[in-house]
């Protein structure tokens, strides 16, 4: 045989060896996928030979089929719920290569979203529901069979729900405030999904004097919000006799879902209400003349204020007075002008001791609102009045402190600490004195016409040393008074105390608790514009951890204050932060930002864009199977089958109906023609007689 020959031959042997090769290990493949080799059964003999001795022993193999646990269902995909519910229930179906000898099944199952374990090694028989949660589940089953061999199979599967769209509960449409109160409406938002909810309130201080917050969450899906306001004033209700002013508001809720998705958005009225204020009069001290000479004539320009009706001087309120001498009898000393102002002049018979009261009276509002008497006025005319002692002597003489307390004019007190002052007084003249009260010479405290007057005084962090407490009681000529010399000692200030001390009455202090309100987010601005450089750090990891691009992170701002204008504000909110930044901010740029004044509620819609889409607007958007419903919104209502049984009953009647009278005018027009006919008939039979007859 040639070379050649040979060759050829080789190569058809090699490649059927290998077709023979390859079939072999495909075989081999198949069955050691389908077995397992685990106890050596089959016997092989075999000898050891050590120097003069020898040995038997044998090896046993034994081949068995490959134990296989599957989970069938639920498989590793997404599932879709429609509602949003605690848990959702899967069928639990399972197979194996062994059903004959399993002893048991059981299964755990954990919340991968939240990282709980929602059920662990619970007994089950195949073919059984377990109970999902929504996002990612994993679900593990154990079976086990004789000999203690325990077999197992895992799968992860997600349960995703529709997102629903948020729901605005509880909102009155018509809010009503006065003028010198607040605003405090509070409302309610559902969100089925649990979502976190954000709500806004447009527009918003300082367009206007309101704010909006949230305030808890009742459970997973309630929470609680808030419309509310600082004290509101005059301009707030729209100006001196304007009787009102109302604002128009839209207040938003979003999920927060994706930029898109899902809100819902109210329109409601802000009313301010006017009242009429009430003037005031600047206190008048106590007053003494002589009944004759230099110092007998008592001048008073009574200085009165009003937020409607001016001050004293323009003419636009009614004075009056009223004098009774130390009997309580009325009497005329002397009287008061229309601008407020007394000028009296006295002689000996004038010789006393008086009480006078001056009160005022303003303007009443011009058209108040018809529902100003939930503010507890009604817009009528109101008035104040201011009593002073006035003596009328031929000799005066001064008044006197009786007793004082402390006892000693000097003490020792403690940084941190109150002192509590008190006197009692009396005037031979039969005049009730007023009381000053000074501390290191500057007046804390003004008490009219008292016999005892008291005084506290909380001394600061910062005030160690020598300190002067002064009272001086006051007939409006003569005088009395007591000085205490305190003592200060430095002591440690406890973190969160505030340094500085403070006068005041003999009643106790009470808690401030800020409450802040805060104006609209600005519009996005370039980072380099930012000034501090420790906002810019953090403003840089924000955006970092956003995977937004240092090109495009940006920063705004807002203004916060606190309503309550506590003098030690705490925990005041956040006045700076990142945001996505674009030159120029549009309804149409895909962003959810802030520009023109007002912040979006979702992007390019809410705030100064055109209302977002919601479950409210009665247009069928944003994915709704019909007007308001579907989709994010709830379901749409189903025809019932009764009303299309009924109009299809109504239409097989009316069609009876008319094949009825159809078939009755057929016959009547059958009988009307075989009467004719037959008529006709009988008339020529009648004919053909007489024609017979006259033949």
């Amino acid at each position: 045989m040639s070379k050649k020959g040979i060759i050829e031959k080789d190569i058809v042997i090699y490649s059927s060896i290998r077709r023979k090769v390859i079939a072999s290990l495909f075989i081999v493949l198949i069955i050691f996928n389908i077995i397992n080799v685990y106890v050596i059964t089959t016997t092989f003999y075999f000898k050891k030979i050590t120097g003069y001795g020898s040995d038997t022993g044998s090896i046993s193999l034994s081949i068995e089929e490959w134990r296989v646990v599957e989970i069938n269902s639920p498989l590793n995909q997404t599932y879709n719920a429609v509602l949003l519910t605690d848990y959702y229930p899967l069928e639990l179906n399972v197979s194996s290569n062994f059903n004959n000898d399993i002893h048991a099944w059981w299964y755990t199952l954990v919340d991968l979203a939240n990282n709980v374990t929602l059920n662990e090694s619970v007994i089950f028989t195949p073919n059984t529901t377990i109970y999902t949660v929504r996002y990612s589940n994993q679900l593990t089953v154990f079976a086990n069979r004789s000999g203690n061999f325990t077999y197992n199979d895992s799968v992860v599967f997600y349960i995703n729900v529709a997102n629903s769209a948020p729901k605005i509960q509880n909102l009155t449409r018509d809010m009503l405030s006065c003028e010198l109160g607040v605003l405090s409406e509070v409302f309610n938002v559902s969100d089925s999904d649990g979502d976190a909810i954000s709500v806004s309130l447009n527009p918003q201080s300082p367009s206007n004097p309101f704010f909006i917050q949230s305030l808890y969450n009742i459970n997973a899906t309630l929470s609680v919000h808030e419309i509310f306001s600082g004290t509101l004033d005059k301009s707030d209700a729209g100006g001196i006799f304007m009787g009102n002013k109302t604002y128009a508001v839209n207040v938003s809720a979003s999920d927060s879902y994706n930029s898109s998705c899902c809100s819902d958005t109210v329109s409601a009225n802000i009313t301010v209400i006017e009242i009429n204020n009430i003037p005031v009069i600047e206190n008048i001290a106590t007053k003494t003349i002589w009944s004759q000479g230099d110092n007998s004539t008592l001048y008073i320009q009574t200085i009165v204020s009003d937020v409607e009706s001016g001050d004293h001087d323009d003419g636009n309120m009614s004075f009056n007075i009223t004098i009774k001498n130390s009997t309580g009898i009325n009497v005329s000393l002397f009287n008061i002008s229309a601008l407020g102002v007394i000028n009296f002049t006295a002689n000996s018979s004038y010789v006393g001791v008086y009480n006078v009261t001056i009160c005022v009276s303003d303007q009443s509002l011009i058209s108040p609102h018809q529902n100003i008497s939930l503010c507890s006025n009604n817009g009528t005319n109101q008035s104040d009045c201011e009593t002073f002692g006035l003596t009328v002597t031929n000799q005066n003489r001064a008044p006197e402190i009786l007793t004082h307390y402390p006892n000693e004019s000097n003490f020792i007190a403690n940084e941190g600490e109150t002192s509590s002052f008190n006197v009692s007084s009396r005037d031979p003249d039969g005049t009730i004195p007023d009381n000053y009260w000074y501390v290191d010479g500057s007046l804390e405290k003004f008490e009219e016409a008292s016999y005892n007057s008291t005084f506290q005084h909380s001394w600061g962090f910062n005030d160690a040393g020598y300190h002067n407490v002064t009272i001086i009681v006051t007939d409006g000529l003569l005088q009395d008074s007591f000085t205490w010399n305190v003592t200060i000692i430095d002591v440690p200030q406890p973190a969160g105390a505030p340094s500085a001390g403070g006068g005041g009455g003999g009643g106790g202090g009470t808690v401030c608790s800020s409450k802040w309100g805060c104006a609209e987010w600005s519009q996005c601005s370039n980072l380099s514009f930012l000034e501090e450089s420790r906002n810019i750090t953090a403003i840089k990891e924000s955006c970092k951890q956003r995977g937004i691009n240092e090109t495009y992170c940006g920063y705004q701002t807002r203004i916060c204050q606190d309503i309550n204008k506590c003098s030690f504000p705490t925990n005041e909110p956040l006045s700076v932060q990142y945001c996505y930044y674009i030159i120029e901010p549009s309804c149409s740029d895909g962003i959810k930002n802030c520009h023109n004044g007002a912040c979006e509620v979702l992007a390019d819609c809410g705030g100064p864009c055109e209302v977002c889409p919601s479950c409210s607007d009665n247009i069928k958007n944003q994915g709704e199977e019909g007007v308001d419903c579907g989709g994010p919104c709830d379901a749409c209502r189903e025809i019932p089958l009764v009303k299309v049984v009924s109009n299809r009953i109504f239409y097989f009647f009316i069609s009876l109906l008319l094949l009825l009278i159809a078939i009755i005018l057929f016959i009547r027009y059958e009988i009307h023609r075989y009467k004719v006919s037959k008529m006709l008939r009988e008339k020529k039979e009648k004919l053909n007689r007489l024609k017979f007859s006259v033949t």
